[in-house]
């Protein structure tokens, strides 16, 4: 990584911001810190959701620095909005890999060069060294780009919308000490809006590039002709342009690239024989690859995580809820109403696999596995008579029922879950619709009992029934079935 960076300038310096360094850069490191006590007990930790925002944020920040505004600022069907969430997107993108990249070297920093286990003091020195790196010198330049490459991509938005008028740009150096020389080569090169030249061309073309297009007014320019452009060598990472792909942080950085190594990565040794990429890893740097997905799927899983967890302080709070608990790392977040009613007139009970369970049981270890799969459970207040509904499960109101015995067909279980459902929705002037099948032991699930169950309901009674779970005591997820 330092030679990824050894272009950063003096320029450099009057971009980056003290306060930023301190404020942002501390705060990542603090959190960094908390991990490596983590992971030194054990964890196996490649996401962090507290990690991902504050990475995140420090970069947003540097985006409205250049850009002049953010997302929230601008109006959704205008040119800015497309802009701008595209930025934002590559942002929590680039945030998930530096993220995963740190993790991923203090887990290794666990042994020594010897491959012998370092004591937790020599671990935390080796993890402040990262900090130092990483969210120190790193942190600046990328802070920097990000300020940079948005001013740039705001420039190309407004030039873009003014193409008719002002056909034409022109690449402008500073042209001092500090300048490349392969910036100074396309200095005063003119080039209409729509040339190719600017895929390739835009600034900004390196780390600390202060290089800028101008935008000439009238028509009283030409394009200056190929054979007059000293066309110089630019890096292949920044052979994009920010305003028209919506990028700060090129596809080629390594920190995309390193994701490619994980485990779950099917592009794994990525490298042939000669050294050189797989196809379908340069495609994978363009964006079209599995890393963006697991990229996105970080994403989408910090976004749920920070929900739940200012759920999780509601519940928490809240005198009728019991059973109150949430996981940061899976998301998984419960809570069962005091009111809730459970069968203690039903006295049955259930010899699963040498368990004796009694219905008590076995909704007690749904609310558990449920919650241990990551999902949302909220037992729900009930009524005396039993007329209110279960639960909702990932915000889905159901009702549950549980097959505790490998019966013949789950006519019974339906039946009586469809006429809840018709109850409730009648009292409630509401269309609840979903129903949650509870298997303990996953070997008494069949399909087929299950649409021959709807059948025989839909044959004789209105079927309020739309939508069914299928949850399993395991570590599988759950089965949707719709049917109409």
């Amino acid at each position: 990584m330092p030679e990824l960076y050894r272009l950063t300038d003096k320029a450099d310096n009057e971009l980056s911001t003290v306060n930023y360094q301190l404020s942002i850069g501390n705060r990542i490191s603090d959190i960094v810190r908390s991990l490596a006590k983590r992971i030194f007990g054990g964890e196996k930790i490649t996401f962090d959701p507290e990690l991902l925002t504050a990475t995140a944020d420090g970069y947003l920040s540097a985006v409205k620095k250049g850009y002049k505004k953010d997302l929230s600022e601008v109006d959704y069907d205008s040119p800015d909005f497309e802009t701008l969430k595209k930025i934002t997107e590559n942002v929590f993108q680039f945030s998930a890999s530096k993220d995963f990249h740190i993790l991923t070297d203090m887990t290794n920093a666990l042994k020594d060069g010897s491959g012998k286990l370092r004591s937790f003091d020599d671990f935390q020195a080796e993890v402040d060294k990262m900090n130092v790196k990483y969210n120190g010198n790193w942190l600046r330049t990328e802070y920097n780009q990000a300020v940079a490459a948005s001013q740039c991509a705001a420039r190309w938005t407004e030039q873009v919308s003014r193409a008719k008028s002002m056909p034409f740009l022109q690449y402008h150096a500073v042209m001092d000490s500090n300048t490349r020389a392969e910036h100074a080569a396309l200095h005063g090169v003119i080039k209409r809006v729509d040339s190719d030249f600017w895929d390739k061309y835009y600034p900004p073309n390196g780390w600390g590039c202060r290089c800028e297009v101008i935008q000439l007014p009238g028509k009283n320019y030409k394009e200056t002709p190929d054979l007059d452009i000293k066309f110089t060598k630019v890096d292949s990472m920044f052979q994009v342009n920010v305003g028209k792909k919506g990028v700060v942080f090129p596809k080629g950085h390594p920190y995309f690239m390193s994701q490619c190594a994980t485990n779950g990565c099917p592009l794994k040794g990525r490298k042939l024989a000669d050294g050189t990429l797989k196809e379908q890893c340069k495609g994978c740097l363009q964006g079209m690859g599995e890393c963006e997905k697991y990229v996105d799927r970080c994403k989408e899983k910090a976004a749920l995580i920070a929900e739940r967890r200012q759920e999780y302080e509601l519940y928490k709070n809240d005198p009728d809820y019991l059973n109150v608990e949430f996981n940061e790392e899976t998301g998984g977040l419960k809570a069962w109403h005091k009111d809730h009613k459970t069968h203690p007139n039903d006295i049955k009970t259930y010899n699963i696999n040498g368990e004796i369970l009694k219905a008590d049981d076995l909704e007690q270890r749904f609310f558990n596995r449920a919650f241990k799969n990551g999902h949302k459970v909220i037992f729900r207040k009930e009524d005396d008579n039993l007329t209110d509904l279960d639960m909702y499960l990932d915000d889905v109101l159901m009702d549950l029922a549980s097959i505790a015995e490998n019966v013949k067909d789950y006519r019974s279980a339906i039946g009586h879950k469809n006429k809840q459902l018709k109850k409730y929705n009648r009292e409630n002037n509401t269309n609840a619709d979903t129903i949650c099948l509870y298997f303990h032991d996953p070997s008494y699930w069949s399909y087929n009992k299950l649409v021959e169950g709807i059948q025989y309901e839909a044959k004789y009674r209105t079927i309020h029934i739309k939508t069914v779970y299928v949850f399993f005591n395991n570590d599988s997820d759950i089965q949707v079935y719709r049917f109409p």
